[in-house]
């Protein structure tokens, strides 16, 4: 971190508490600190009383911001990034923000959701060489991991706890992993989920990350880290007993002594692990979610002691007074121009016209759902399941993709909450009727501010054709979720989406064509990507392969971005009952 050193003259009386209010700027006698980003601010207070500091001096230089061609050539020397994603792949914003933040010790791309934070944070990690930590949601660490093996010629690990190991995991163990790396001579790449963050913390230390990725950093924003313990005068030896917790001793405002220690919790575990971190990049789109105090938490896991605590933070940035109960109430903002003049040093901010301006009309990505992160399928299946086995292969196949569809509600609810607070339009197909009203329920209960309209079969043409105009309407995020039959065909307007999710899988080049083009039609007005939901160890996996998996291939043929008249790049499986045939032999049922 840059630290600018300067010895000031004498201060009159009252000023050292002004430039110590500033957060991050520390003063020893007449010997003042100053981070980078508070250099102008100090400079101004400063100069409003007349006084000049002499001697002084960077103890570290500040970072640069590098070009497109210093952060490719970078990225060309570790050898491990694949050609694609060096010739055309990425966008203007995405390059921008590697070179912002490939020379920082800690930055935060703010994008939004669906801008493509995620291989910029892959690149950013590759650039930087050496072993990686990546955070991020538990539901997402298979799909973290593998977007690492799409983007690079790396593997990555994903952490996970004994009970969800799988016998056919690749490796059982991060031992296994790290013995594997030594001999690919790759560095170690690790995916731990935020909530197991804590409990794999040592572990993770002892890797010595030279790259920490914080994919939703909002998830770390506590600024609970530290515990307040009175200490007594008659016991003389509560001072070493904090002290050797790892914890400190201060004085009261009424001059009397209080332990800090740290607690046992996931920000004071994220703030251990960032500080022995080389270098950290936080990606987020919601970087506030609720007050301006969710910030502080996410700086200091970036440049850690470079915003102060979080008290003096708070008492600058966020209004902080007296609560009405007693501590410190956070919930105002104060000296915003100050605050944002000092987040433009770490902070790359992309809009949502930048990223609209620059995606492609269309994007697919594969969200697989491990078996530990899938809940158990509504009620119902097995009554229904032999009456679909005595009207054919089909109807059976279509039970079982519903079935899979069903395990994904829980999963699927985070992204799409995270769609939503980023203002975008979302709709989700899925399998049968029951699960379409007991997602959108879901989904009411997790995004309570959004617009979310549930429609089916059970709804009349005039119902749905008027659930769909107000969906056309809505100014901001909402979410329609409906079944792929009722949705998939033969309707237009949904070409105002910004994020579609296939909760239940199409399993045909023909439903494929027609579910997609519900988004990608004449009148379009937005990019969208296109999720589709892959419940590892169920049907899913097979129609993945079959079909989904062959995607881009059916693409080079097709006209205007269509499947239509692709079935020699799907391998002969354009014939609808073939691919029925071929999924349920791989499923070992007998047609």
């Amino acid at each position: 971190m840059a630290i600018l050193n300067a010895t000031l003259p004498l201060l009159p009386s009252g000023f050292a508490d002004a430039l110590t209010a500033i957060p991050g700027v520390r003063l020893r006698g007449q010997r003042a600190t100053v981070p980078w980003h508070a250099v102008p601010v100090v400079d101004r207070l400063l100069r409003s009383v007349g006084i000049s500091a002499t001697g002084t001096a960077w103890a570290q230089s500040p970072p640069t911001t590098a070009t497109w061609t210093e952060a490719r050539e970078a990225l060309v020397a570790t050898s491990a990034a694949k050609e694609f994603v060096l010739e055309g792949f990425l966008t203007g914003y995405q390059r921008d923000a590697l070179g912002f933040a490939l020379r920082r010790p800690g930055a935060l791309l703010h994008h939004p959701t669906g801008a493509g934070k995620t291989v910029s944070a892959i690149l950013w990690a590759l650039a930087g060489g050496g072993p990686t930590v990546i955070v991020t949601r538990a539901t997402t660490r298979g799909q973290f991991s593998r977007e690492v093996a799409r983007f690079t010629y790396y593997e990555a690990f994903p952490l996970k706890p004994a009970q969800e190991v799988r016998k056919r995991d690749r490796w059982q163990s991060l031992d296994d992993y790290i013995r594997w790396c030594g001999e690919a001579g790759q560095p170690p790449w690790v995916v731990v989920g935020w909530e197991s963050l804590s409990l794999h913390l040592n572990t993770l230390i002892a890797l010595q990350p030279a790259s920490l990725v914080l994919d939703e950093s909002h998830k770390g924003k506590s600024n609970k880290r530290w515990e307040v313990i009175p200490l007594s005068d008659d016991d003389p030896g509560a001072a070493a007993g904090i002290k050797a917790r790892g914890g400190f001793v201060r004085p009261n405002e009424d001059g009397s002594l209080v332990g800090i220690l740290p607690r046992d919790n996931l920000a004071t575990a994220t703030a251990t692990l960032s500080k022995v971190a080389r270098r950290r990049l936080a990606t987020t789109a919601t970087p506030i979610s609720d007050r301006v105090r969710d910030l502080w938490g996410q700086l200091d896991l970036l440049e850690p002691g470079a915003w102060g605590s979080f008290s003096v933070w708070a008492r600058r940035y966020a209004d902080a007074k007296p609560g009405q109960y007693g501590g410190l109430d956070t919930s105002g903002i104060s000296n915003p121009e100050e605050l944002v003049e000092r987040l433009d040093y770490v902070v790359h901010r992309v809009d949502h016209a930048t990223t609209h301006a620059q995606l492609p009309a269309k994007r697919r990505e594969s969200l697989y759902i491990s078996p530990a992160d899938q809940c158990d399928a509504s009620a119902g299946f097995t009554r229904e399941q032999k009456a679909a086995a005595s009207r054919g292969a089909s109807a059976l196949l279509e039970l079982k993709l519903a079935e899979a569809a069903s395990r994904k509600r829980k999963a699927v609810l985070a992204r799409i909450a995270d769609h939503v607070e980023s203002g975008h339009k979302v709709t989700v197909f899925t399998g049968r009727r029951r699960d379409c009203d007991e997602l959108a329920s879901s989904i009411r209960g997790a995004v309570r501010k959004a617009t979310v309209w549930s429609a089916h079969g059970e709804h009349s043409q005039t119902e749905r054709d008027s659930i769909k105009a107000d969906y056309m309407a809505h100014p901001g995020g909402c979410v329609l979720v409906g079944t792929g039959e009722a949705w998939g065909t033969a309707v237009d307007g949904l070409q105002c989406t910004d994020a579609a999710f296939f909760a239940m899988l199409p399993y045909t080049p023909g439903q494929l064509t027609q579910w997609e083009g519900r988004f990608t039609r004449l009148g379009q007005s937005r990019p969208v990507v296109i999720y589709y939901c892959i419940a590892e160890g169920t049907v899913d996996e097979h129609v993945a392969d079959i079909l989904i998996g062959k995607i881009a291939n059916v693409d080079r043929v097709a006209d205007s971005g269509s499947l239509a008249g692709a079935g020699d790049a799907l391998a002969g499986l354009d014939d609808p009952e073939a691919i029925v045939d071929s999924i349920m032999a791989k499923l070992g049922i007998g047609v």
